[in-house]
């Protein structure tokens, strides 16, 4: 809800530094919020917003690194709780520009690319959990991977992999490479900003493809990559469900909300739809199946990880319930309900 709508209103701002909202006199509940205010101070997600909440400048904090989550369980009165959000990140190509209208050259980046020391390279900062076409929080995730995790594309690249890759590199035609590809990353996102040089060294070492990277700020890069104006991206973003129909609609449905890639497949667009309505668990597996062999074959996009979030607070923060229980951030984050024991 925009500030203003809700149970608080825009106060002031200092960009970059705090915004501070205050209590809505016109929220439809007249008893709530319990708090006259809040200061929102805008850190960057991981080891600055630790070090805040290790000194207790701030009382709630959400996504501190996980050196700090350590300190915080040595600490008389500071909690940690670990969020797990439906949030995929990775890489998109964009499919109207060459090369990557090229099946070829999308499954010989996925080959060379290696997924498991990209997440484990920000662990520190930001800790992941691998990913596939399934999400972590999918209910049968598990048994996916399973299956997939030692699988080409999947597993750390053997020597195997990596010859496979050149070959599809000279069967497209791209034997000699690729040179001056723009790669847009999405700033004030640390574990995509350190992974950039990882996949720009690897992608070159291996295939010969040179890319530029190109940070972008946030609000900047959505308008970047919902207009097409890369040819390859770092992706991070939320759903709502951990139902498959909610994030594979988001990444793969023709015209899906985050489908900027853009990828369209009629058959996989008509999956999509019947997944939404099985309520067979047995039947919905048989539908994922099906789907995950069309990404198999596809490869609109490369998994990485799903990323998920520390959450500390003291305490003093009472009320906060559902947000610190360990499920999807955005489904408890009610700070109307919230108070503080001073």
């Amino acid at each position: 809800v925009y500030p203003g709508t809700g149970p608080f209103r825009h106060k002031s701002l200092e960009p970059g530094i705090v915004r501070k909202l205050e209590r809505n006199p016109d929220y439809w509940n007249p008893a709530l919020p319990y708090l006259d205010g809040i200061e929102i101070y805008h850190l960057d997600v991981g080891p600055k917003t630790g070090a805040a909440c290790l000194a207790h400048t701030i009382d709630f904090c959400w996504g501190i690194d996980t050196i700090s989550e350590q300190k915080a369980k040595n600490i008389r009165n500071l909690h940690t709780a670990r969020i797990f959000p439906h949030a995929p990140h990775g890489l998109w190509f964009n499919f109207k520009k060459k090369p990557f209208d090229d099946v070829r050259v999308r499954r010989a980046m996925a080959l060379v690319l290696d997924k498991a020391a990209l997440a484990d390279a920000v662990q520190e900062s930001i800790p992941q959990v691998r990913a596939g076409w399934l999400l972590p929080t999918d209910p049968f995730f598990q048994e996916y991977w399973a299956k997939v995790q030692e699988q080409p594309g999947w597993r750390s690249p053997t020597a195997e992999d990596l010859a496979e890759a050149r070959r599809l590199m000279k069967e497209a035609g791209y034997e000699n490479g690729i040179k001056g590809l723009d790669f847009i990353v999405r700033q004030t996102i640390s574990f995509l900003e350190a992974m950039a040089p990882v996949v720009q060294d690897v992608l070159k070492r291996e295939l010969k493809i040179e890319i530029n990277i190109r940070m972008v700020a946030s609000g900047a890069w959505y308008e970047e990559a919902s207009r097409g104006n890369y040819d390859i991206s770092t992706f991070a973003f939320g759903v709502t469900l951990p139902h498959v129909a909610d994030y594979w609609a988001n990444s793969y449905k023709t015209d899906g909300g985050y489908n900027f890639i853009p990828y369209s497949n009629p058959e996989f667009d008509a999956l999509i739809a019947a997944t939404a309505r099985e309520s067979n668990p047995a039947k919905l597996k048989e539908l994922m199946q099906r789907g995950i062999e069309i990404l198999d074959r596809d490869i609109p996009m490369i998994m990485i990880a799903g990323a998920f979030v520390v959450d500390a607070w003291w305490d003093n923060v009472k009320g906060h319930g559902t947000a610190t229980k360990g499920g999807n951030y955005w489904e408890g984050m009610r700070n109307e309900i919230w108070w503080l024991d001073k």
